[in-house]
């Protein structure tokens, strides 16, 4: 299903969906980047891609100089793991 989507399509709606989940709005708050990681996470694989999920996350912890680490999303993890 991933192929049916352009790639960019995919990277955009990622970059969109946390900007949109950290950014104050008129009618909620902004949550804080780790829910909004969480978000991802538990969207990775039905609404988003899971492995530009990963990606994601990987790329925004080095511009921020956060160690990355390998289970910051086991859940993510597994997904990819058995390909969904």
């Amino acid at each position: 299903r991933d192929g049916e989507i352009p790639l960019l399509a995919r990277m955009t709606y990622i970059a969109d969906a946390f900007v949109a989940m950290t950014s104050d709005r008129p009618y909620r708050r902004a949550m804080s980047e780790a829910k909004a990681f969480s978000e991802l996470e538990k969207n990775a694989g039905w609404q988003f891609d899971s492995r530009l999920v990963k990606v994601f996350v990987r790329v925004f912890q080095k511009s921020k100089g956060i160690p990355q680490s390998s289970e910051f999303f086991p859940t993510l993890k597994r997904k990819i793991a058995v390909g969904e």
